[in-house]
């Protein structure tokens, strides 16, 4: 799974992961059933591995906006 770098190393040089899986929850209210997927981190809009690769605001309203319209949905 994905893991964010959050910090920097001890010698504050590069970015350094704590070891956590990251995850990320939606819930559509329009859905009759539970289901889970799992996608690398290739396979998620707009995920960066730390702050520096940061995407913007308005790239991330543009991805929030293409889920909502079904555009970036991969079942």
């Amino acid at each position: 799974m994905p893991r964010f770098c959050f910090r920097k190393d001890k010698r504050g040089t590069r970015w350094a992961t704590d070891n956590v899986t990251i995850s990320c929850f939606v819930w559509d209210k329009r859905a009759t059933g539970q289901q889970i997927i799992i996608r690398p981190k290739s396979a998620i809009a707009g995920f960066y591995k730390n702050p520096e690769q940061a995407i913007s605001q308005e790239r991330a309203e543009e991805i929030i906006q293409a889920i909502a319209k079904g555009e970036l949905c991969n079942n």
